[in-house]
């Protein structure tokens, strides 16, 4: 998908996921993106309300692609709820999202959740953003690689809270097992106040081990 554009008030499926009856992702533009689909040069606008995995461009992404795309929606949901993207385990690419954004858990300005196959490079996010725990100010919660990234905005939640991201390690439990997977963060920027109850900083809230965050630089 390439050049185009959505100005869209979505309201995604609004109940719990299960095993049985995953996520219904919602999106400015695309709900779903799977293995190898693009979006190129795209963007949205408007009010994207949802559960979880909700994004102001794209719901969810399993292995896509979006580059040289944008959204100024403003977005709401409940848990992995992003500017532009809600889940991302695929590549964003010279990116941008200044919508206002709300959510519980792991809420970004420009990504909710970037799981460790998650990749996010030259993005930029200068919308607001309000939540619960793991909140970021580009993204929530963070497994996956984040270089080159803006974070200019206001970032307001209880615990986990960052100028960045919210929380630089991303944890999963399948079956009784914890996967405990690092967060790396490199060449990047954060502008703007912070605020929360446990864990909060300029650039990152909690980054406890195995987390990485390399050349960051807050400006308050």
């Amino acid at each position: 998908m390439s050049d185009s554009y959505a100005s869209v008030n979505v309201t995604g499926e609004e109940k719990p996921s299960t095993l049985d009856s995953p996520p219904s992702d919602a999106g400015g533009l695309v709900g779903d993106m799977f293995q190898q689909a693009k979006v190129v040069d795209s963007h949205s606008t408007g009010t994207i309300d949802g559960f979880e995995d909700v994004g102001g461009l794209v719901g969810g992404s399993a292995k896509g692609n979006i580059t040289e795309s944008y959204s100024t929606a403003d977005v709401n949901g409940t848990e992995d709820i992003g500017g532009l993207v809600g889940i991302n385990s695929g590549s964003i690419q010279t990116a941008t999202a200044s919508g206002t954004v709300n959510g519980s858990g792991a809420a970004g300005g420009v990504v909710g959740l970037n799981t460790p196959a998650g990749t996010i490079a030259t993005a930029r996010s200068s919308g607001s953003v309000t939540g619960n725990e793991s909140v970021g100010g580009l993204v929530g919660g963070n497994g996956g690689l984040i270089q080159n990234a803006t974070a200019s905005e206001s970032v307001t939640g209880n615990d986990s809270v960052g100028g960045i991201v919210g929380t630089n390690v991303f944890r999963f439990v399948s079956d009784g097992n914890e996967t405990v997977r690092a967060g790396t963060i490199q060449d990047t920027f954060a502008v703007g106040a912070v605020s929360g109850n446990a864990d909060v900083g300029g650039l990152v809230g909690s980054n406890s081990p195995p987390g990485t965050t390399t050349t960051g630089t807050v400006e308050q």
